[in-house]
């Protein structure tokens, strides 16, 4: 790495109880990699700020599940301080920081109506999204997406997987950490 950058990784409910194996590992990866990383639960919005805020160089907030949306609520504590990259894998339906919308959409795997969405600030220069659009695959969980506040500022990607919940391994774990890392240079 040529640039110092940091990464705040954001357990679900439940934390490394119900995700002992595929974050963690996402973690280590990152770090591997040679980024600063903190792991911390939905819940631990200090943890996060407190290790992000004010910090000069490449900075990026990801999580799984309740995470996800935890993601872009962190992100949203640290403005007006930029976000280089938020990232999300199935954020729930059941969060209570996402809001209600109807935005009809049609994927390869046929139509879809998205009933939850979580709003990326502005500060918050990319975002990508690996959501679930079967809605009975995964109960609502990893069905929610995320919407740009405003799309000129920040760069967002919603990609359809249809993973099991919470979906941070596999295919999806390494497109998101391939996006960090090269930001990250």
């Amino acid at each position: 790495m040529s640039m110092k950058a940091r990464v705040a990784v954001v357990f679900g409910q439940f934390g490394a109880a119900a995700d002992p194996q595929n974050l963690p590992r996402f973690r280590f990866r990152l770090t591997s990699a040679g980024l600063e990383t903190i792991l911390v639960q939905h819940t631990d919005s200090q943890k996060a700020f407190d290790f992000l805020h004010g910090f000069g160089g490449f900075c990026a907030v990801v999580g799984a599940s309740l995470g996800a949306m935890s993601a872009i609520v962190f992100a949203g504590y640290l403005a007006p301080q930029t976000i280089h990259f938020a990232g999300g894998f199935q954020p729930s339906d059941f969060d209570p920081s996402g809001h209600t919308v109807s935005i009809p959409v049609k994927t390869e795997f046929g139509d879809d109506l998205i009933t939850r969405a979580i709003e990326v600030p502005t500060n918050v220069c990319e975002a990508l999204c690996f959501r679930n659009p079967q809605l009975a695959l995964t109960g609502g969980l990893g069905h929610a997406t995320y919407v740009a506040a405003d799309p000129q500022k920040t760069k967002l990607t919603v990609v359809n997987n249809l993973d099991v919940h919470p979906g941070d391994f596999g295919d999806a774990a390494d497109a998101m950490f391939n996006t960090i890392t090269e930001r990250a240079r």
